[in-house]
């Protein structure tokens, strides 16, 4: 009798047993998956950027960007974006075919950086376009507002850039200096003991030519070159001047000299040919006068582009830049400053108010 009561007792609770699972079972397949959890970039410069789905309970997904309509995809999706904002929707599907709800992810892909192999000098066009000078072998010309570089001509080693008013072009090869006329053609004006640097050009024409411790002056832009400022120049423009890397021609035709070697920013006048120190800078580089008659000077080691203003103060204009090198003004009164001594060096665009902000394109070259 016992026997027949166990044996009625296990039959129950097997079928309890078989009722829960049938329970569960019907259960999970009225589950929906998971809301999605998408893994990858907010912004991003990659104009295919991956993105990853995981969802509990999901055996396939579907998703799409800027659109609603959702197609089969594998949980590592990628696809080429237009630069701009995206929004990529996703949903998880169940083994039955029931889906979770949508998640939304929004992705902003920016315009890809405009990138220099180690520039040199860099000087504004009279149409707004920028010439570079790569030392890795080309001149480039950038076009700052369609965000397109070309190349203008292959050459060795350049460093320095003028333009002059006729607008021809003069740049610095190795130790010669060089002439680029409007219609294409290439000439050497002079060559020198050692290598040329930056150069300068005045509104009569005159070309300025620097060395490792000399500054030549080159009337109308041709020979002789004659040695105007520097080691072993006769008279009142004797100096030490060591390694300069930036020239600039003042309003009233001062020469100014960024000597980065000695950390000093020197003022030859006109007149009287007295070369003078204007300001003592960390690591002067780049030196430029502004729309606003002012001196503007890159200091390579503290990051920032300083300002020399009519009492002789010398007060930061922009900071926050890495290695800032070469800098021009373009007719309209914008500030670019280049990255040295990099092989993917950038080009900052720096507003009258010292906003700066990296130039964006898609190279041509």
């Amino acid at each position: 009798m016992n026997r027949y009561r166990a044996l009625r007792r296990v039959a129950a609770l097997s079928g309890a047993l078989v009722a829960l699972v049938a329970a569960a079972q019907g259960s999970a397949a009225t589950v929906r998956p998971a809301l999605p959890t998408v893994i990858g970039p907010h912004e991003t410069e990659d104009p295919a950027p991956v993105f990853r789905f995981r969802s509990r309970g999901a055996a396939r997904f579907a998703c799409a960007f800027d659109s609603t309509r959702l197609r089969r995809c594998a949980a590592r999706y990628s696809k080429r974006l237009t630069p701009g904002r995206h929004v990529l929707r996703v949903q998880a599907v169940g083994a039955t075919g029931l889906r979770s709800r949508v998640r939304t992810h929004v992705v902003v892909v920016a315009t890809p950086l405009l990138l220099f192999s180690f520039p040199g000098q860099i000087v504004a066009e009279s149409t707004g376009s920028l010439l570079v000078a790569e030392t890795g072998g080309r001149i480039v010309r950038v076009n700052p507002a369609a965000g397109t570089t070309s190349v203008v001509t292959p050459v060795t080693s350049p460093f320095g850039l003028a333009i002059s008013p006729s607008g021809t072009v003069y740049f610095s090869d190795d130790n010669a200096l060089r002439r680029l006329d409007p219609g294409g053609a290439i000439s050497t004006v002079a060559t020198f003991s050692s290598d040329v640097g930056p150069l300068a050009v005045t509104r009569s024409g005159d070309v300025y030519a620097t060395t490792s411790g000399r500054i030549y002056r080159l009337p109308g832009g041709n020979v002789p070159a004659e040695p105007y400022v520097g080691t072993d120049v006769p008279g009142d423009l004797e100096a030490r001047i060591s390694a300069p890397h930036g020239l600039a021609v003042a309003p009233d035709g001062a020469l100014l000299i960024s000597d980065t070697g000695n950390g000093r920013l020197r003022r030859v006048e006109p007149s009287s040919h007295v070369i003078r120190t204007i300001a003592t800078i960390e690591a002067p580089y780049g030196v430029a006068v502004g729309p606003d008659g002012l001196v503007y000077l890159s200091s390579v080691t503290s990051d920032r582009v300083l300002r020399l203003d009519a009492s002789g103060s010398v007060t930061p204009f922009v900071t926050g830049l890495r290695s800032p090198s070469s800098i021009a003004f373009d007719s309209a009164g914008v500030l670019y400053v280049t990255e040295g001594n990099s092989p993917l060096a950038r080009i900052w665009r720096v507003g009258r108010d010292g906003t700066a902000a990296p130039l964006r394109g898609r190279a041509s070259r």
